[in-house]
């Protein structure tokens, strides 16, 4: 639950950054290049990409920490091994 509610802050963070970007870009440049509307439809895009990007990020990183370090090098060396072998030369 705690994991969750970071992920929704990260994306209510890129929410407000998208106003608040607009805002002072009017008032520096003097443009309104953007509706507000448009603004707000980016906004939310930006909250829903800055949302799941958290979420991505923290979940890989958990995924890499239980599998450990070590297990995951051996897993990798073995695996280059064995292409190595049978003679593969890609990815």
């Amino acid at each position: 639950m705690i994991r969750l509610a970071g992920y929704l802050g990260e994306g209510a963070e890129e929410f407000v950054s998208e106003f608040a970007d607009a805002y002072i870009y009017r008032q520096l440049v003097g443009s309104n290049e953007r509706s507000w509307r448009q603004v707000n439809k980016d906004a939310w895009y930006s909250a829903l990409i800055g949302a799941l990007t958290s979420a991505e990020l923290d979940l890989s990183s958990s995924a890499l920490r239980s599998v450990g370090p070590k297990r995951l090098a051996k897993e990798l060396a073995d695996e280059t091994a064995a292409r190595l072998e049978a003679g593969e030369n890609g990815p």
